[in-house]
C-alpha cells in the first residue's frame, strides 16, 4: 500500500522529468575563456580568438551523448562542429616532486588540436552561468590528455535549478534528474586529439558512405521503374499476342 501511494506521488514529478529532455533551449552565446588560444570552425572557416564572445553556430540535443572518448563519432552524426584548435606549445601543470612538495612543470604539445564541438540544448530549467552562455575553458588537462593520438573529452554542466533540489531530496539523493529522465545535463562537450586527421577523416568517411547510400537508392529506384515498365511492356504484349490468336481462332471458326 506504501508503494502504491509512493508511485502516486512520484508520477507527476516523473512525468515533468520525461518532459524535461524536450523542454530545451539553446544558449545564446560562445565564450572562448581559455586563453591564448584559436578556434577555426571547419564548416565556414570562420576563427574565433580567445575572449572572443559569438552567437553559436549551431546546437544540437546532447541527450544521447556520453562524455567518452568513443562518442564523438556519435557527436558528429548529430551535427556537432568539426573546430581546429591552435593552443599555447607549452602547458604548464602542478606535480609533486621527489620530496612529494608541489612544483609547476613545463609540458610540450602539439600547437594544433582537432576538436569536435558540441553547444548542447539546455534545460529551461538548468541555471548557473553554464546556462547562460557557452563557456569554453579548463582545456590544459585534457590537451595533455589528447597527445599522442589519443582522443580526450571535456563537458560543462549547468545547475538543474530547484527542481531538482526537491526530487533529490524526495528520493533521499539516490537518483539525480538526469538518470530519471535518461538525458545529459551538459552545457557543451568538447572532444580532443593532436591527431587532427581522427575527426575530419571519421566525417568524411560518413560522408562518403551517406553518398553511396543515396546513389545505391537511386540505383535501386531506376532499376524498380525499369522493371515495372519492362513488365508493363510485356504485359501489353502478351495481351496483343493473346489478341491475335483469339481473332484467328474467331476467324477459323467463322470460315467452317
Amino acid at each position: 500500500m506504501k508503494i502504491f501511494f509512493y508511485c502516486l506521488l512520484m508520477l507527476p514529478i516523473l512525468t515533468s522529468c520525461a518532459n524535461l529532455s524536450e523542454n530545451k533551449r539553446a544558449l545564446g552565446m560562445v565564450e572562448l575563456n581559455y586563453p591564448n588560444s584559436t578556434f577555426t570552425i571547419l564548416s565556414t572557416g570562420k576563427k574565433y580568438r580567445s575572449g572572443n564572445v559569438f552567437p553559436p553556430p549551431e546546437t544540437i540535443d546532447c541527450s544521447k551523448l556520453a562524455l567518452d572518448s568513443d562518442a564523438f563519432e556519435d557527436a558528429i552524426d548529430l551535427g556537432a562542429l568539426l573546430v581546429r584548435i591552435h593552443t599555447p606549445r607549452q602547458i604548464k601543470r602542478i606535480v609533486k616532486n621527489k620530496d612529494g612538495e608541489p612544483v609547476t612543470e613545463s609540458v610540450k604539445i602539439n600547437p594544433v588540436y582537432g576538436g569536435v564541438l558540441a553547444l548542447c540544448k539546455v534545460s529551461k530549467n538548468a541555471t548557473g552561468p553554464d546556462s547562460r552562455s557557452y563557456r569554453i575553458r579548463g582545456l590544459d588537462d585534457y590537451l595533455l590528455k589528447g597527445r599522442d593520438g589519443r582522443v580526450s573529452v571535456v563537458g560543462a554542466i549547468p545547475g538543474q535549478g530547484n527542481s531538482t533540489d526537491f526530487i533529490e531530496n524526495l528520493m533521499g539523493g539516490a537518483v539525480s534528474v538526469s538518470q530519471l529522465t535518461g538525458s545529459s545535463t551538459y552545457s557543451w562537450m568538447l572532444w580532443l586529439t593532436d591527431r587532427t586527421t581522427t575527426f575530419t577523416n571519421y566525417k568524411a568517411e560518413m560522408e562518403r558512405r551517406r553518398r553511396q547510400a543515396r546513389a545505391a537508392k537511386a540505383k535501386a529506384q531506376t532499376e524498380a521503374k525499369a522493371d515495372k515498365a519492362r513488365a508493363e511492356a510485356k504485359a501489353r504484349a502478351d495481351a496483343r499476342k493473346e489478341a491475335r490468336a483469339k481473332a484467328i481462332s474467331k476467324m477459323k471458326a467463322d470460315s467452317k
